[in-house]
């Protein structure tokens, strides 16, 4: 590269490289093929619930882990030709099966308050225990196939992950005793009291007792309870972290106390953990230990709750990112696609979907700065490396349009790019096997646009490694990286409001952020 300044040689390769694209004003939406078509509805399908109270929890479902991967009424076929549902709602995320059942059921009208706990809980909490059970068998059997309709003609979109590595949560949803709980208590949120004593599983009106390790547990929730988990874990990651600590908990042979799932659910998040997104409960030395969960505790936390709220709205930003795009692949716009498939969309969404509520934030900081830093008249980029289980490598890349160049060889060279900047990163991080890249302009208060990849780096050859060696030369990626430490007073002054992407059919869209 000859030049007395390769620095700005390197800023302006990305212009120069649009220049050397075909000008034709071709279109380059992402055209489905008929297969892709007919998988389509699949992803459009979103079966509403049958009940009310299903739909509420689907809904509940979907805010926290997005609706490409809930689905409300899966069915089977029965050798009678017959459909039977297999669950009411149905999350499937990488290893992870969570199975809900709801039941509404009507408090009874007897004087007896412990009679009529007796008959609730048959109906509302028993049978959907055994329901639950009996799915994990079916689904762990895989011998029938699972359909979206209750005439089995719309298959489900997903294949279940092996039986050897499935992860599953078996959730049971009861209604309809939470104002009776709260005047037996005389006050508090109305949720169940949990006394989880191995020796005694006498039951007491409004108690969760403990379950015999001989079955597979099963999570029980009210309608109060189920809103304020779902209020506190607005992840996948963040939720099935509760699930499997509160399972351990609840099954290591204490006895444990707790006054309400609030109460339970702040003790998760009291300890010491790293992170205010992240929680654990206080170890157990013995089985003689018992855990007793301070009454009120939910309440004396309401101040840690509230300003990590204030910090959450950061990572809405990449909640947004997320929406849109699958809003884009069901209904068929992408503007470019890699790879070119319905699947390797989904895959993509997955990667984006699997970050924890304190990932997305630091992530969503890392982008907005870069965007909010960015000149008019340069290209910059960042990258997120990480070892930890689960968590993906990021390129970050941001870069305006020449003002001579027609948006479509605009777009398709900046992917071009951003997919070169994905392969050179395997040269600096060797042990990664996958990694994102996401480009878009810098800010622009109207919209953005929006490019994302992700690419499979676990078969890397010499081939591959000469080509992006020779690829980071031309560009100088990785050479001028700057690592972005954001103070306190940026962190809070990082607002995503101005940050919109363009939805389907040309409508604007813009993160929900609530606003003081």
């Amino acid at each position: 590269m000859n030049s007395d300044n390769p620095k700005r040689e390197r800023q302006n390769f990305f212009f120069s490289y649009c220049r050397t694209l075909p000008m034709a004003n071709e279109n380059i939406h992402y055209e489905l093929s008929a297969a892709d078509r007919a998988a389509l509805s699949k992803y459009k399908w979103r079966a509403s619930g049958a009940t009310s109270s299903e739909s509420y929890l689907k809904s509940l479902c979907e805010k926290s882990f997005l609706r490409f991967w809930t689905y409300a009424g899966v069915y089977r076929k029965q050798a009678d030709g017959i459909a039977k549902e297999v669950c009411d709602v149905l999350t499937v995320f990488d290893q992870d099966l969570i199975i809900f059942s709801d039941k509404d059921c009507s408090w009874p009208t007897s004087k007896d308050q412990k009679v009529n706990w007796l008959r609730w809980e048959k109906k509302a909490i028993s049978k959907s225990m055994s329901q639950l059970r009996g799915a994990q068998r079916l689904l762990e059997r895989q011998t029938s196939s699972l359909f979206l309709d209750e005439q089995c003609t719309l298959p489900f979109p997903y294949s279940l992950p092996p039986v050897i590595s499935q992860h599953t949560h078996l959730v049971a949803v009861a209604r309809g005793a939470a104002e009776e709980c709260r005047d037996f208590f005389k006050g508090g949120l109305g949720t169940f009291f949990i006394g989880c004593d191995p020796e005694n599983h006498s039951s007491q009106p409004f108690t969760l007792i403990a379950q015999p390790n001989s079955q597979p547990f099963v999570h029980i929730f009210d309608e109060i309870a189920l809103e304020v988990v779902f209020s506190a874990l607005t992840t996948v990651k963040d939720f099935v972290a509760y699930l499997n600590a509160r399972r351990d908990l609840l099954t290591h042979g204490n006895v444990v106390v707790a006054h309400g799932e609030e109460d339970l659910l702040a003790l998760y998040f009291a300890g010491d953990s790293p992170s205010p997104w992240e929680g654990s409960f206080p170890p157990v030395p013995d089985s003689s230990f018992v855990v007793n969960v301070p009454d009120g505790l939910w309440n004396s936390m309401q101040p840690f709750f509230e300003e990590r709220s204030q910090i959450e709205r950061i990572g809405m930003l990449w909640d947004g990112i997320t929406d849109h795009l699958i809003d884009m692949t069901i209904t068929g716009q992408l503007y470019l696609a890699f790879p070119p498939t319905i699947e390797g969309q989904e895959r993509i969404i997955r990667f984006l979907a699997r970050e924890s509520r304190g990932r997305r934030i630091f992530l969503a900081q890392q982008l907005y700065g870069l965007i909010r830093g960015t000149p008019k008249d340069q290209r910059a980029f960042r990258t997120i490396s990480t070892t930890a289980e689960g968590e993906s490598t990021f390129v970050f890349m941001v870069a305006s349009r020449p003002p001579d160049i027609p948006e479509e060889v605009y777009r398709t060279a900046r992917m071009k790019m951003l997919t070169g900047y994905c392969q050179i990163i395997k040269l600096k991080y060797e042990f990664i096997k996958e990694v994102v890249g996401i480009a878009t302009e810098p800010e622009d208060p109207d919209a953005q646009s929006l490019d994302v990849v992700a690419l499979d780096l676990t078969n890397w050859t010499k081939e591959d490694a000469v080509a992006a060696e020779e690829f980071r030369h031309r560009t100088g990626f990785m050479e001028e990286t700057k690592e972005w430490e954001p103070s306190d007073t940026e962190i809070q002054s990082l607002g995503t409001d101005n940050i919109v992407f363009p939805g389907p059919k040309a409508k604007p869209y813009k993160p929900k952020i609530d606003r003081e």
